[in-house]
């Protein structure tokens, strides 16, 4: 019969599946730890370097941080104990994201998407000439500055 044994003096058969060595805390999170989970469910923005809107068809679903980053000492880099922050899980509906959160028993913020505002434009937009106007509606060219002479001085000290 084959018997191996480990640190601390148990024996496996592998025969019996009572002898198997049992998962610790620290290798399964526990239940409760899993049902406390916060995601937020969004759609992701267009890139700003892009004008297209490609890959914002879907929605997101990601995880609240749990624990807070911290400085690691020996490279200086961020880094943290949640390793749930690099989870993104996609879908293709809203409902379908607030389903499955729900189902696996996890509290869940939906952030709607704001809608951009469109203004019509055309080309003669970009080459129509805007005069610089003041609150009064009037140029700057009219309006004097602080300290400024009047008009009268100024033509005086020119000639």
């Amino acid at each position: 019969m084959y018997d191996k044994t480990f640190a601390g003096g148990s024996t496996v058969d592998p025969s019996t599946p009572e002898t198997w060595p049992r998962p610790t805390a620290a290798v399964l999170p526990a239940a409760a730890d899993q049902r406390a989970l916060q995601v937020r469910i969004c759609r992701p923005a267009r890139s700003v370097l892009q004008a297209g809107r490609a890959n914002t068809g879907h929605w997101l679903l990601k995880f609240e941080p749990r624990s807070a980053s911290f400085i690691e000492p020996l490279m200086g880099w961020t880094s943290t104990q949640d390793t749930l922050r690099q989870v993104r899980l996609k879908f293709p509906t809203r409902e379908q994201a607030v389903a499955f959160a729900r189902r696996h028993g996890w509290a869940c913020t939906v952030i709607e998407p704001r809608t951009p505002t469109v203004r019509p434009k055309c080309y003669a937009e970009n080459l129509r000439y805007r005069r610089p106007r003041s609150a009064a509606g009037r140029t700057p060219a009219m309006v004097p500055g602080p300290g400024a002479a009047p008009a009268s001085t100024v033509q005086a000290t020119k000639s």
